[in-house]
């Protein structure tokens, strides 16, 4: 194994820069798929062409759980696409999962690669290949791997976006349900085929044994078998069957019947279980432990009849998950260094924001630091979000300058041509911790200049604009060069900041740097939560705009 190298002086090699356009044209292609399916399919054809090897195959975290998907590629076609429930702990793929680093298990075999996010784990690669740039490869799995992430992440908020539209239709229909065969017809017509390609209700009659009161099922044959299977075995309390289990204990459970996976669910009104509502998919797309929480809802509603809930503050979770998808776990621990990093969503609606931020390890003594603003809201956004942040990492992996960085990223985004407009404004910072003092490279591109704190308190703005991301080609970044040292501070920004109102008063960037001055000394996480008390009591209005902020303090 080869790690990719560069010249002196960090000038890129030709090599450095084929590999480099690799990188933009697979991120721009990973950019355009919506589906984890799209992403195995790319795996399996593109990507093995792009890795520069004959085959390929690799498990993968499953969407929604529980289990892993087995998948091979040559090239040509996705070969396998395999549930499996769990990993033999002696495998090759499974101790380079553990060990979260690379491997040859057999000489001249595949070469294995963990396949990584952040500080999560989400599968390993086996590549068949006979000459491997390790660094390479591994900036091609971390694209695959942002890919799956965001569009498991942006199905599963898809699929609660769904289920939510339908719970607020049921809500709907059952404030003004006026007898119980309502509620029944409320909840056919809204579970199927949105949530499910069936619906069976038990609930009990005069002797008050639930029994199948009401059902569908989106084929209609099978309905006609289903419903004949489940009357030759009422729900009784005391059978042994799924239905009647889940009306003794209370819990909900996912089973498999014939062809079908099952989750039943207890109908609840405070502590009477009055019935039990049943759904039906085809085994091919089973529930997991995820689809509980909503179907524990559903049919608690369907039990007590409440009108309507208040799905704007659920699906408002739902982005802000897939915002927190966009947003770096924790930060690295850099000795000599405090940071700390702090966002808070603008419009409290269901859109997710551009606005995002990024401190990560490039190697040795290196730290990048990136925060950036996007335009526009809800998942468009949260696409370029992605793609920005994600593809910086990548390209810090092959390009050492931040003007090299910012240019690739900003590429990357005009070769979205069905997102014509995008843009970002981002600054990056290329952090040298080694020595007495710290030596940051700024790169700012449309992004609001960052505040400098002397250890005297004194503040001022370094760095000069540039060109936002994704609006012209072949644009020159310019680098400017800074030095941090013990007791100053670095504060980066997005505009929810500075754009802070209050009446016809803006925040700016002359208060954001007095609220810097007057804070007091301490590390980076007590400055900026300083910060955000001050900004956030700037005005007794919401926020008007997404609000970043990153702090780098030299102890």
């Amino acid at each position: 194994m080869r790690q990719s190298g560069q010249r002196p002086g960090g000038r890129a090699t030709r090599a450095d820069l084929a590999r480099a356009a690799v990188l933009i044209r697979t991120a721009s292609r990973l950019a355009r798929v919506d589906t984890p399916d799209d992403v195995l399919q790319m795996l399996a054809t593109d990507a093995v062409h792009a890795f520069g090897a004959r085959s390929i195959s690799a498990v993968i975290t499953a969407p929604g759980g529980p289990g892993f998907l087995a998948v091979a590629g040559d090239g040509v076609r996705l070969t396998r696409n395999d549930r499996i429930a769990r990993l033999d702990p002696e495998s090759p793929v499974a101790a380079v999962m553990r060990d979260r680093s690379p491997g040859r298990p057999v000489p001249a075999g595949p070469l294995v690669l963990p396949i990584l996010v952040d500080d999560r784990t989400l599968g390993a690669i086996e590549i068949d290949t006979d000459d491997p740039e390790l660094d390479f490869l591994s900036a091609l799995i971390a694209q695959f791997a942002q890919a799956w992430d965001r569009t498991v992440a942006r199905a599963d908020a898809d699929r609660a976006h769904v289920q939510l539209q339908a719970l607020n239709d049921l809500s709907g229909r059952l404030g003004s349900a006026a007898e119980p065969a309502q509620v029944f017809r409320a909840l056919l017509d809204t579970v199927v085929p949105r949530l499910a390609r069936g619906v069976l209700i038990h609930y009990p009659g005069s002797d008050k044994v639930p029994s199948l009161i009401a059902g569908t099922h989106a084929d209609r044959l099978r309905w006609q078998s289903l419903e004949a299977a489940v009357n030759g075995d009422p729900a009784h309390p005391q059978t042994t069957a799924t239905i009647g289990e889940v009306l003794r204990s209370g819990a909900s459970a996912i089973t498999t019947v014939d062809t079908e996976s099952w989750l039943v669910s207890p109908m609840q009104d405070g502590v009477d279980r009055l019935g039990v509502l049943t759904l039906v998919r085809d085994a091919a797309q089973p529930f997991t432990d995820r689809d509980i929480p909503f179907a524990s809802e559903w049919s608690h509603r369907a039990a007590v009849a409440l009108a309507r809930i208040r799905d704007a503050q659920r699906l408002r979770r739902v982005a802000d998950e897939l915002q927190s998808g966009l947003l770096p776990r924790r930060l690295p621990a850099v000795a000599g260094l405090s940071l700390a990093g702090r966002y808070r969503p603008g419009r409290r609606d269901l859109q997710v924001g551009g606005d995002f931020y990024d401190v990560f390890r490039t190697g040795g003594d290196r730290l990048s630091v990136v925060i950036g603003d996007v335009c526009g809201t809800g998942p468009v956004a949260a696409s370029r979000t992605a793609l920005v942040r994600h593809s910086t990492r990548a390209f810090a992996r092959v390009l050492t300058g931040p003007d090299q960085i910012c240019a690739a990223a900003s590429e990357a985004l005009l070769q979205q041509e069905e997102l014509n407009g995008a843009f970002c404004s981002m600054a990056y910072a290329s952090l040298r911790t080694g020595g007495d003092r710290i030596t940051v490279d700024l790169v700012l591109a449309g992004h609001p200049r960052p505040l400098l704190r002397h250890a005297d308190g004194r503040v001022c703005e370094i760095g000069t604009s540039g060109t936002v991301l994704g609006v012209v080609r072949d644009v020159a970044y310019t680098v400017t060069r800074h030095h941090l040292t013990p007791g100053e501070t670095l504060l980066f920004y997005t505009d929810g900041a500075s754009e802070r109102r209050h009446g016809d008063r803006f925040l700016a960037a002359d208060g954001l740097r007095d609220l810097l001055a007057e804070a007091p000394a301490g590390s980076a996480e007590e400055l900026l939560d300083h910060l955000m008390e001050r900004i956030l009591g700037f005005s007794d209005q919401p926020l008007a705009d997404d609000l970043a902020l990153v702090a780098v303090h030299s102890e």
